[in-house]
This record gives structure tokens, sequence and C-alpha cells, in this order.
């Protein structure tokens, strides 16, 4: 590796292990709910970066992924939920399996959104949402499917804004979140500072609630 490639590699890694450690804080049992709003921004930041990805950077992403579900799936693997003890030496192997498998949708968001928004020259604020609820969807039926760990799953305190679900199922939640992450991302992170992005995420978060209301 370059100087340039490992930078980019820990710059990639460091991000990706930062988003995977808050989304899986908003996940019980610490059950940060409010937290996974900003799960995202990580991986936005990484979709937004002007500077070329390259293989290893990919590779540090899905390291984070891949740390990311290892916590998410410790019960998988454990008969009690952290216990030290592994309920039974072969769940280990489908843990780390399974865990390695979910990692790659990480990656797989940030190059599709960055070919979106580098190469096609769409706004991150339409593609985030929908690459996201795509992958989520692609995983519920690939390889047998598994949807667990859903970003809107982390929501299950919020009840005024889970009736949205009622219309838009799980998916729905799931575009609101990743879309009020995309506006702040825009906001916050892009080449030029605006809030206008903000105002669009506002409405729609504040629809759902009144639709829930």
């Amino acid at each position: 590796q370059t100087s340039e490639s490992r930078r980019t590699f820990y710059f990639s890694l460091g991000y990706s292990l930062l988003g995977g450690l808050i989304l899986w804080a908003a996940y019980p049992p610490l059950n940060l709910w409010p937290i996974a709003w900003l799960a995202p921004l990580p991986w936005l930041c990484l979709v937004l970066r002007p500077q070329p990805m390259t293989r290893w950077a990919y590779f540090g992403i899905w390291i984070g992924g891949f740390g990311h579900w290892l916590a998410m799936l410790y019960g998988i693997a454990s008969g009690v939920f952290y216990e030290i003890t592994f309920s039974h030496i072969l769940m280990v192997g489908g843990w780390i399996l399974l865990s390695a498998y979910l990692g790659v949708y990480f990656p797989l968001f940030v190059g599709l959104c960055r070919i979106a928004v580098l190469r096609l020259r769409v706004s991150i604020l339409l593609i985030a949402p929908v690459v996201w609820v795509g992958l989520e969807l692609a995983r519920g039926y690939i390889v047998t499917g598994f949807s667990a760990g859903l970003l809107s799953h982390s929501q299950t305190d919020w009840l005024a804004l889970l009736q949205i679900a009622d219309t838009f199922g799980a998916y729905g939640v799931s575009f609101l979140m990743m879309f009020v992450a995309a506006a702040i991302a825009l906001a916050s992170l892009g080449q030029k500072r605006t809030f206008w992005p903000l105002l669009p995420a506002a409405a729609a978060l504040l629809l759902a609630l009144a639709y829930g209301w």
C-alpha cells in the first residue's frame, strides 16, 4: 500500500467503526434509540468525500460493518446475552459467518451512493434513503433472508413515529430516518454549507409525527 492508500484505509475504517458503534448503541441492551438518527452520518461522510476510494478503503468499511454485526448478533452465539460462555461451539462459526456477510452491505451502500452522487450527480438527499432501504429489502431475501436489525427497529420506543408503518412498513420508517440523516450530512458535511436540506427533512418528520398522533 502507498501512504495515501493507508490513510484512506484508516480513515474509512475509523468512520465505519464509529457508525457501527453508534448504531449498535441505539439497540438493546443500551437502547439509546435517538442516536440512531445520527448513526448513518459516518458512512454518509464517506459518500460525500471527494477523494477517490480504494479497495482498501472499502475493506475498512467492511471491517467496521463486520464489527457492528458481531456486537449486534452476539446473542446468537451466547446462551445468555453477553455471557462469556457460548451456548454451543458450532454457533460461533455461524455467528462469525453471518456477521461477515451482513457487513458487506455497508461498503455496498457507500459504493453505490458514491457512484450516484459523484458520477451521476444525484443528490445524496434522494439516493441515500433509496439505496439504504433497497439494501435492507435485499437482505430480507438474499441467502434465505435476514431482516433483523433494520434501522427502523431501533425506534420501537417512539410510538408516534412508528404509526406510519401501517402504510409504509418498517422500510418506510428506515427511509425517513435515512432521509433526515442525509439532510444533516448535506447541510453540515457537503462542500458548501447550506441549511436548505433541513427544511424538507423537518417537514417529512413533522408530517410523520402528525399522522402518528
